[in-house]
């Protein structure tokens, strides 16, 4: 029986579906607190929506699939330090924001444009300098 759970497409493909999850996510919330539309209250309070609307240049890069990495990193940290100061806490906030761990050690997988910057960069080096 053939496993389509190990191959490079699949984890690329699950990748692909994370980073647009996040990328929508900081999008959507950016795109209330613009429009004024109230925001749920729990884990997406409103101060929280006014850092993410900081972090907004941030939904359109993980969609894109650029920095995917320390992107990830620095909003797993940002929304640790939200949790660390009681901002929002529910029961699903730590599973959530581990989540984020998932680009950072993984990458944003063959579906990016990191892939394609460094697949470019990779046809450049000469094979006797690797």
């Amino acid at each position: 029986m053939i496993n389509f759970l190990r191959g490079e497409t699949s984890r690329s493909t699950g990748l692909f579906i994370l980073r647009f999850a996040f990328g929508y996510q900081f999008l959507s919330y950016v795109y209330a607190l613009i429009m004024n539309i109230p925001l749920n209250e729990g884990f997406m309070t409103t101060y929280f929506a006014i850092g993410l609307a900081l972090f907004s240049i941030v939904g359109i890069l993980m969609l894109l699939g650029l920095g995917t990495r320390i992107i990830a990193l620095i909003s797993f940290l940002y929304f640790q330090a939200f949790q660390f100061f009681g901002y929002g806490v529910t029961i699903w906030s730590f599973p959530l924001t581990l989540l984020f761990l998932i680009p950072v050690f993984l990458g944003s997988g063959k579906y990016s444009l990191d892939y394609l910057i460094v697949r470019k960069r990779q046809a450049k080096i000469p094979a006797a300098a690797i």
